[in-house]
């Protein structure tokens, strides 16, 4: 069963298991389209509507991919024609939004009024939200205005839907459903007055004239803030007829029990608390929970939460289930009590009496009597804001008093109670990579969503653009998530771009302040929020808060201990404040608590001595795991590593900016080692750059090898990311500046990369040389993994030649170290060696062999590099093998892999092999574009090898139409001493297919020939 739910945040479910692998944003677009419009469409309106800025050719190339990749996530439900693509309309498919309009019509149909409520009450049952909720695409303006207009038309079904119900339900005397129903209405849209009207007169038919009153308080303040006018005069008329109490209970009603109900009417609309939600209902509707705290920082929303759980236990309790006697609400925000079980009880039980409509009366203290009253009641009390108070006393007394009573307290902090269930909130779910920051990626944030609903909300003409879609997504990482900051930020959309409000935030956090009336003082500002939570810490809590405010992301209690002398009684009062959250054993400051902290904390002598303990502390960590980079617990190593990341980035900045050289030096291997297994080079490079930058003029023999160290890694990463000369540069005055130290082994390293660089360059003679060199200073000074990785070098230069058997004969000599270290990660380049071989000399299975198994080290680490280049070769002997399907698959995955690191060697051969598979699936066009492609990147890295290779895949190419040109470019690449002994074998090759002879006299020279071909 595939089922497409488009009602909400988008999601496609297959047998109830989550559809994933989608390439593109554009490859769901065109699912959920399909799905929506349940028609066929024709692929040159498909290719138009997702690519309308795209060439004819490549919008409908993109569209074949796209539907290469559905076809393997949901093909059977395709129908895929040469002219048309449709989405199948068999009953093994369900489109919550086709669904949702099958029965709003059944409904409008239906001559019987119950039986087209029923329609329509399962209609609005499916109305999970708006129609693609979050789902946009930047560059496809005709889709996104189809799914505005289309978001549009269903958000008026639903809304038609729910008034015709609530009309219904009020004709049957069914006052509080139809409440309940116009309130769903009202979150929809609360501009609707007819709806507003609909509600105060049902309200007032129920008896709840107070309530009836407060409705029209609340449209007319909507209408005011929202439209600029005043309620019209038929809701005028009835706000009279209310006051002046014309309204009496048409039906007479039997006598019954009315439960409690003091639950305030939410404002805003809940977002991203569904898990939360279902905690909490599923905590009270156990039978042994009678005490439930909702604890987290301020405005994370936390009341929001506990109204929203309070309505729908209301629902219930009107059904008769749980909580008969009703629930009440008590917002103790504005007590002031004093600071003692005892001052603070009379105080408490005033303000839960006054909640309850109960009113003392006679000598007995107020508790005895509030507690004899609820004793045999099955009811809810929700306290509100409670972290001030010492309530936690009468708490307990309330409970032990009233047996079926049960309470819910939200609060910054635990009570601390025996048998108190816990739910407890952070931020909402926000974008927390930089890759993320675009609005294909930005679905399904509820972040997000609250920050586009309320800049919307005050400001109608808000472009929702990829460039605010991002500002955004910055705002709601600067703030965490949290929902009253994000209220703050968007409601000053009225008066800025949303970037420059991000701007703001990353300031101060005096940015965000409101004059909402409707917010208490404590919400009013961000600051204020703090200012709050400061005030309810002790010293030592507070200055163990300022320390913490050194560490950027998550910390181990050890590293806490150290760095901030905040021991574990320490950190388990701020995590019991929210001040701290811990998850998984680790400990977080939120954002906007790091900020406020970090100024309590200032910029003085304190600070500076916590910063230096924090560099000290990680880099120190780092350099101890430098050796397990390169044994048999490297992947547990890398991984501890990763974990502390940000702390390391910290680190390395103070250390680099500090001139730290001993400390630099003790940790730039193990980071090194850590950044290359990662592919991180352009990361890398920057870090590396940075503290030789700040070594280049030190004097000591002992800084000037650090220094010699840090230029052989920073020209290693430049080389990664396609800064050929600037790398061989960086390399040599490496070997420069190390040879006069006399510390031979210090040369290994520049000198393998050397060795690298030349055999990428085409100068085969200066590879072995170099590369010779550093194979003998490896093994006279005790090197195994310096002597493996110049072994695999002395294999590829072997097998660049046309020496199949020494290039194997090298490469598991390299192959066998890297065992016997128990480096697994270092293993996989002699394997990708050994399966090039096997390529080569016809063993594809064998060569398919080595690439997945070096393909599953990689993996397993997540190198993209690594990856990437198992990858291409998979494609490679997939292509070998023809099957070029296959190898279509794995060159587009290895493209943008090299693509998003920035590895020009692996973009030019790969975008090669794409045209080579190309040619061979009968697409000369296709071809020809991406033959264009790879020469332009491999020009532009001036590699004769990379370049000689398009050459000969381009003559292979031109074969058929233009044979003398195909067979210039073959001799050419034949005759260029850079050229690989596989690229010679493919220009003989290509040569004798042609039955022509090269062009006469010398080869063509070959910058002439590639400025002809680019035009």
């Amino acid at each position: 069963m595939l089922s497409i739910n488009l009602l909400g945040s988008p999601a496609v479910m297959l047998d109830e298991a989550p559809v994933r692998g989608f390439v593109s944003g554009k490859a769901a677009a065109l699912l959920y389209y399909l799905a929506a419009t349940g028609r066929p469409h024709a692929r040159e309106s498909l290719a138009g509507l997702l690519w309308p800025d795209a060439p004819r050719d490549r919008a409908g190339r993109n569209l074949r991919d796209v539907l290469s990749n559905l076809r393997r996530l949901v093909g059977p439900w395709l129908e895929i024609g040469r002219q048309s693509v449709a989405l199948s309309a068999d009953a093994g498919v369900a489109v919550d939004c086709r669904l949702f309009e099958r029965a709003i019509l059944a409904g409008e149909r239906t001559l019987s009024a119950s039986d087209g409520a029923a329609h329509l009450r399962a209609a609005v049952g499916r109305y999970g939200g708006e129609f693609l909720a979050g789902f946009a695409l930047a560059d496809a303006p005709e889709f996104d205005t189809w799914a505005t207009a289309e978001r549009e038309r269903l958000r008026q079904l639903a809304m038609g839907a729910l008034l015709r119900l609530a009309s219904h339900a009020g004709h049957q005397g069914e006052y509080l459903e139809g409440a309940d129903l116009l309130a769903r209405l009202l979150a929809l849209d609360p501009t609707r007055e007819e709806a507003h009207r609909q509600l105060m007169l049902l309200l007032a038919l129920d008896g709840q004239r107070g309530a009836a009153l407060a409705q029209y308080a609340a449209c007319q303040r909507i209408l005011r803030e929202e439209l600029g006018v005043d309620p019209d005069e038929a809701t005028e008329a009835l706000h009279r007829r209310i006051l002046d109490g014309e309204l009496v209970i048409e039906r007479a009603a039997p006598a019954q029990h009315r439960p409690i109900s003091t639950i305030p009417a939410p404002l805003t609309t809940l977002l991203g608390r569904d898990a939360e939600a279902a905690q909490a209902l599923a905590c009270l509707g156990a039978p042994g929970c009678r005490l439930l705290s909702i604890i987290g920082p301020g405005g994370v929303g936390k009341t929001c939460l506990a109204l929203h759980v309070a309505q729908q236990l209301l629902a219930a309790s009107r059904r008769g289930a749980a909580f008969a006697d009703g629930l009440a609400f008590v917002g103790l925000a504005p007590v002031l009590a004093g600071p003692t079980d005892e001052s603070a009880g009379p105080i408490l039980a005033a303000r839960v009496a006054e909640a309850l409509g109960f009113t003392f009366a006679g000598p007995e203290p107020p508790m005895a009597q509030l507690a004899r009253h609820l004793r045999e009641k099955a009811l809810l009390l929700v306290l509100d804001n409670c972290e001030h108070l010492p309530v936690a006393g009468f708490v307990v007394e309330l409970l032990e008093q009233a047996s079926s009573l049960a309470i819910m307290v939200t609060s910054r902090r635990r009570l601390n109670l025996g048998g108190e269930q816990i739910v407890e909130l952070e931020g909402l779910a926000f974008p927390s990579g930089p890759l993320a920051e675009s609005r294909v990626m930005l679905e399904g944030y509820p972040a997000i969503e609250l920050f586009r609903q309320t800049a919307r909300a005050v400001n109608p003409r808000l472009a929702w653009t990829g460039v605010a879609a991002a500002a955004a997504a910055r705002i709601c990482r600067l703030v965490s998530g949290l929902p009253l900051a994000i209220d703050l930020a968007a409601r000053l959309a009225r008066l800025m771009p949303v970037e420059e409000i991000a701007d703001g935030i990353a300031a101060s956090l005096e940015f965000l302040q409101s004059s909402r009336r409707d917010l208490p003082e404590r919400h009013r500002s961000l600051r204020a929020v703090f200012d709050h939570s400061w005030e309810l810490l002790g010293q030592a809590e507070r200055r163990a808060l300022q320390q913490l405010a050194v560490f950027p992301a998550s910390f181990a209690r050890e590293a806490a201990a150290q760095v901030a002398d905040a021991g574990l009684p320490l950190l388990a009062e701020l995590v019991d404040n929210s001040l701290v959250r811990q998850s998984a054993g680790r400990y977080e400051l939120l954002e906007p608590v790091r900020q406020y902290a970090a100024e309590q904390l200032g910029a003085g002598a304190e600070r500076a001595a916590v910063e230096e303990r924090h560099t000290r502390y990680y880099l120190g960590t780092l350099a101890a795991r430098g050796a397990e980079l390169r044994g048999a617990s490297q992947q547990a190593a890398a991984e501890a590593i990763l974990r502390e990341i940000e702390h390391i980035r910290a680190a390395w900045r103070y250390a680099a900016d500090r001139r730290m050289a001993d400390l630099i030096g003790r940790a730039a291997e193990a980071l090194f080692f850590f950044c290359e297994m990662r592919s991180w080079f352009r990361e890398g490079g920057d870090a590396f750059a940075r503290a030789a930058g700040a070594l280049a003029d030190a004097p000591g023999p002992a800084e000037r090898l650090v220094w010699g160290r840090l230029l052989a890694y920073q020209g290693w990463c430049s080389f990664q990311i396609g800064r050929q000369a600037e790398a061989r540069a960086m390399l040599r005055q490496s070997l420069a500046a190390l040879r006069p130290l006399g510390v031979e082994g210090e040369l290994a390293l520049p000198l393998n990369y050397l060795a690298a660089l030349a055999y990428y360059s085409g100068d085969y003679a200066e590879a072995e040389q170099t590369v010779a060199e550093a194979l003998r200073v490896s093994q006279a000074a005790g090197l195994r993994h310096g002597a493996a990785v110049a072994l695999t070098i002395f294999g590829q230069i072997a097998a660049l030649v046309g020496d199949y058997a020494e290039a194997r004969r090298y490469s598991e000599a390299s192959l066998a170290i890297e065992r016997e270290l128990g480096n697994r990660w270092g293993m996989a380049f002699p394997l990708i060696s050994l399966g090039r071989v096997a390529q080569l000399t016809g063993a594809h299975r064998e060569a398919r062999r080595c690439f997945q198994e070096a393909l599953a080290i990689r993996q397993a680490f997540g190198d993209s590099r690594g990856i990437a280049l198992c990858l291409r070769d998979l494609g490679a002997t997939a292509a070998a093998m023809a099957d070029y399907a296959e190898a279509s698959w794995f060159y587009r995955e290895a493209l943008a892999l090299f693509q998003a690191i920035g590895n020009q060697a692996g973009i030019v051969a790969t975008l090669s092999d794409i045209g080579s598979n190309a040619l061979a699936q009968g697409e000369p066009e296709r071809a020809a574009e991406s033959f264009r492609r790879a020469l332009e990147a491999a020009w532009q890295t001036r590699a004769a090898p990379r370049i000689l290779g398009v050459l000969v895949a381009m003559a292979a190419g031109l074969a058929e139409g233009d044979p003398p040109r195909a067979a210039g470019l073959a001799g050419l690449a034949r005759a260029h001493p850079a050229a690989t002994q596989e690229i010679r074998d493919r220009a003989e090759a290509l040569l004798s297919q042609l039955a022509l002879p090269a062009e006469p006299g010398p080869p063509p020279n070959l910058e002439d020939a590639v400025r002809e071909l680019l035009g």
